[in-house]
């Protein structure tokens, strides 16, 4: 080990991609070692937001994340799995998309006075992604509601290691 070595391990995204590429390279081994094609696993949803759509309706909202150096890792569907309030997640809908493109949406109805908790998995015939952030919505019950909307924007991700100095 050396300075060097530390630095990138302990930085999230390097690790992330060298994983990756350790993962792609044992399935393209073995694919061609056994002649059996492969598919590798897509990449997390990104950009996941929630908004309120008409009446008493959230709109769940992500981008699909392309892998430039993997042509097989695009999803074929996704999953959204839903949580109310301090529930646990359920067991998911399947969401094919409708058209090409990579912003993709789906609406669904919400009850007044309870917090929806979303998140979105993609697949393929790889595998599942890692699930995307999760996102959540609410409006309050009829009495308390006022004419005002509050908008949380999450802005922070964790993808560096710690400070390191060398002297």
């Amino acid at each position: 080990q050396n300075f060097a070595d530390m630095k990138y391990g302990l930085d999230p995204a390097f690790r992330f991609t060298v994983s990756r590429a350790v993962y792609k390279g044992m399935l393209k081994y073995l694919s061609n070692r056994y002649g059996i094609p492969y598919t590798v696993q897509p990449l997390p949803v990104s950009e996941m937001a929630v908004t309120f759509g008409e009446d008493s309706e959230a709109v769940i909202s992500w981008t699909d994340t392309e892998d430039k150096l993997e042509p097989t890792a695009i999803p074929s569907g996704y999953i959204l799995y839903t949580r109310i309030d301090d529930g646990a997640f359920d067991c998911g809908k399947i969401i094919t998309p409708s058209e090409e493109g990579r912003s993709l949406s789906y609406k669904t109805e919400i009850e007044a006075g309870h917090i929806y908790s979303f998140r979105v998995q993609a697949f393929n015939d790889g595998g599942k992604s890692f699930p995307s952030e999760t996102v959540s919505i609410g409006m309050p019950e009829e009495s308390d509601r006022k004419d005002s909307t509050v908008l949380i924007v999450n802005n922070f991700d964790r993808v560096s290691g710690p400070v390191c100095f060398d002297t």
